[in-house]
């Protein structure tokens, strides 16, 4: 166990370091996002091929299927081994299960202390990556002014030009008309001053740094939502003790229910603005961008949340958020010796599963085909759970727990599959600009699973079309 000074200074020295790295990650991504992709693939340095598929990975569906399975299976089992217990526990925003309480004995050992921490650390990390990227974009206009400043070789030749004073040749592309009243040493010099503030072919594009900072608050909220509505929620649902009338947190059976409301005052913003609030402002989001999700600017902002999903079906992330929050509420409200829990657990994970077999909302195959199979894995591994309270055997739980692991280290072995064999973003896009008709293609059929295998000549797609080829390669 730390001393106070000596684990306030370990999390300063560890913040430090977080916000050193994130900030150079950040000003890479605002740096390549605003990079026009100008030089085809091959052309690129390995280390630049390395980092636009790790930034394309980032964005498979792949991980989200990973991360909400992972998080919903601790909270209906418990995995013995430390290492996973840990990951798992952390993915969920439970700071017990990584030893900060040695650093903060005083503080986590509290009740009330480790609540805020479990309910602050979105925002914390929200904050972080918000500072990381206000830091990245200065560094890069600081970048973008020293690359102004030096003189480059368009710069010199204006500069002999200048000096000779002849060859009016090199203005040839300039409106004489727009001189027509001053003298010829006039024009040349209003020519040059022209030419030095006319900006050349663009070499960057618009990408706000706040269209980032608003997909990073997304992002991380969305993936700590489970554990936060688990902890928002963990105080308001009481037990009765039959023998003595007392109530007891359903949650917490040996903390009484009165002792607990100081804790539920403070959940009770969580409760409102995240719990409650974040799937209401993302049924209305997605209503108000339905027939724009398309939209560079949309996609810049809020493509964290609808850009692995199908056009037609875009909004599915709702139906992943709102089966967190009534499992959550039901791990809470219903204790786990009553079947009711397991019926209804079983029925939030098996609607959803039958209506996605059906609907096939992701973009890729295997992901529309690992997001079912990890909805039965997660239906067996809530009855091997029971079992084991019923039965006080193992076996039947150690084999469903072996498919767990399996099926995990299955989903990491697609994702380093796509991230080593699949043609990246930047590649796609540069076909489609450059005028290669088959990639234009593949992206239509990429978007849409209808024509998959159909093949169709790109004339074809412009004929039912009401844009013109140049109008879709844009």
């Amino acid at each position: 166990i730390l001393s106070p000074s000596q684990s306030a200074g370990l999390v300063v020295g560890v913040g430090l370091v977080l916000l050193i790295a994130l900030t150079i990650v950040m000003t890479i991504i605002l740096r390549g996002r605003r990079t026009i992709r100008n030089k085809n693939w091959e052309e690129l340095s390995i280390l630049k091929r390395i980092w636009y598929r790790l930034v394309d990975c980032s964005k498979s569906g792949l991980i989200t299927i990973l991360v909400l399975f992972v998080q919903i299976l601790v909270a209906l089992t418990h995995w013995d081994a430390y290492l996973v217990r840990t990951v798992a526990q952390l993915m969920n925003g439970n700071v017990e299960s990584v030893g900060l309480v040695c650093l903060f004995p005083h503080l986590l050992t509290s009740q009330m202390a480790s609540l805020v921490f479990q309910l602050a650390l979105p925002l914390v990390v929200a904050c972080l990556f918000a500072v990381s990227v206000g830091l990245g974009e200065l560094i890069n206009r600081w970048i973008d002014r020293r690359k102004s400043s030096t003189p480059t070789y368009f710069d010199s030749d204006i500069s002999m030009t200048w000096r000779s004073k002849r060859s009016k040749s090199r203005f040839s592309h300039f409106n004489s008309d727009d001189f027509s009243d001053v003298d010829e040493s006039s024009q040349l010099v209003l020519q040059v001053e022209s030419m030095g503030t006319e900006a050349p072919k663009a070499h960057s594009v618009d990408y706000p740094a706040f269209a980032l900072v608003t997909s990073n608050t997304l992002a991380i909220f969305q993936f700590f939502y489970f554990g936060t509505s688990l902890a928002a929620t963990e105080f308001f649902f009481a037990s009765v003790q039959a023998h003595t009338g007392l109530k007891y947190v359903q949650a917490l059976p040996w903390m009484l229910y009165d002792d607990a409301r100081s804790l539920r005052a403070v959940s009770i913003p969580w409760l409102v603005i995240v719990v409650i609030g974040f799937p209401l402002a993302f049924i209305g989001l997605a209503f108000r961008i339905r027939h724009k999700v398309t939209s560079p600017v949309v996609t810049s902002y809020v493509g964290s949340l609808f850009a692995r999903y199908q056009l037609r079906v875009f909004w599915w992330e709702i139906v992943n958020v709102l089966k967190k929050l009534i499992i959550a509420l039901l791990l809470r409200g219903i204790p786990p010796s009553n079947p009711l829990q397991t019926a209804l657990i079983t029925v939030v994970l098996g609607a959803p599963m039958l209506v996605q077999v059906a609907v096939r909302p992701w973009k890729r195959f295997e992901e529309n085909v690992m997001d079912p199979v990890a909805s039965i894995l997660l239906i067996l591994s809530l009855g091997a759970s029971n079992s084991v309270s019923s039965t006080r055997t193992f076996v039947v739980y150690y084999m469903v727990m072996t498919l767990d692991g399996l099926f995990v280290l299955a989903l990491v072995g697609l994702i380093v599959h796509q991230l080593v064999t699949g043609k990246p973003e930047y590649q796609r896009l540069w076909e489609i600009a450059f005028g290669k008709s088959e990639a234009l293609l593949d992206d239509f059929e990429f978007l849409d699973p209808k024509v998959r295998g159909l093949k169709p000549t790109l004339q074809q797609i412009t004929a039912n079309s009401p844009q013109t080829e140049d109008e879709l390669r844009e």
